[in-house]
């Protein structure tokens, strides 16, 4: 083995042991050796991309993608670098060029579906995040994504709680199994239960966002007024975590459910997502 796989292998090894800076180094070793080493730079993105150097690592997929312009990974990792910029659009055409490469590349229609809810674009993220899980049928949270962008202003019936309660069947321990457990709950009329089996998802990742939405949701469900401030604070701390507002589109439910709850509480959140 060259010296320049060498260093390259060492510094995927840092990056899997969270090592960035160190694989930083074996990266910038391994173009120093060959400046034409498209993976090298590939790699290198990454690293920048996991220390939040989102600029860095833009530069570097470029100079992958120049070097390999059918690098598909290289496009669809810029376009998730696009995305932590804000620019979902020019994070689209990536994305775009990664699929048009590899029709098979599931995480890229996952990762674009993210992207066109960050724009509003509900029924085009469903039909990537559907795309996504028709190509891996084990990602549970693909299939759980497609349901809840399919949602509208009017609450589903039993056909979405059926379709909810076969997520769960891929792995029942799953984070997102506990919330699908948890909405189908709440749509047939079982809203503590549901609201328990949401309460279960928020330690086994307490960084994501979708628990917290729905359990305020739940909780405004159960107790009504009594509760709605807690509810609303709730689900504030789940747009804080990056909840996209179109996902607020449920909380119309709550118009006719629970009006006066709606009217005093909810109106004037929806209104300030511009939703």
């Amino acid at each position: 083995m060259g010296a320049r796989s060498t260093c390259e292998n060492r510094g995927y090894a840092y990056d899997e042991l969270g090592e960035y800076q160190r694989a930083l180094q074996d990266y910038d070793r391994a173009i120093e050796l060959d400046p034409n080493y498209a993976k090298a730079y590939h790699n290198r993105g990454i690293a920048y991309d996991e220390l939040g150097e989102y600029q860095r690592a833009l530069q570097d997929y470029g100079c992958a993608i120049e070097l390999d312009p059918n690098y598909a990974k290289a496009y669809h990792n810029r376009g998730d670098a696009y995305s932590e910029l804000g620019e979902y659009q020019r994070a689209l055409q990536d994305y775009d060029r990664a699929i048009e490469l590899d029709p098979n590349y599931a995480i890229s229609y996952y990762n674009r579906g993210d992207a066109y809810l960050r724009l509003k674009n509900t029924p085009q993220a469903r039909d990537d995040y559907r795309h996504s899980y028709g190509l891996d049928s084990s990602d549970a949270t693909a299939a759980w994504m497609s349901e809840w962008a399919g949602m509208s202003r009017q609450r589903p019936g039993m056909e979405t709680a059926a379709h909810l309660e076969a997520i769960t069947a891929i792995d029942s321990q799953l984070y997102v199994a506990y919330i699908c457990r948890g909405v189908a709950a709440g749509l047939r009329g079982k809203v503590k239960e549901g609201l328990e089996e949401v309460e279960k998802a928020i330690p086994l990742d307490p960084g994501e966002w979708d628990a917290y939405f729905w359990k305020g949701m739940l909780l405004a469900y159960y107790r009504g007024l009594s509760s709605a401030e807690e509810a609303v604070n709730i689900i504030e701390q789940s747009l804080a975590l990056g909840l996209p507002p179109v996902l607020l589109t449920p909380l119309y439910w709550l118009e006719e459910d629970r009006p006066d709850l709606f009217a005093k509480y909810l109106r004037s959140l929806l209104l300030q997502y511009e939703m």
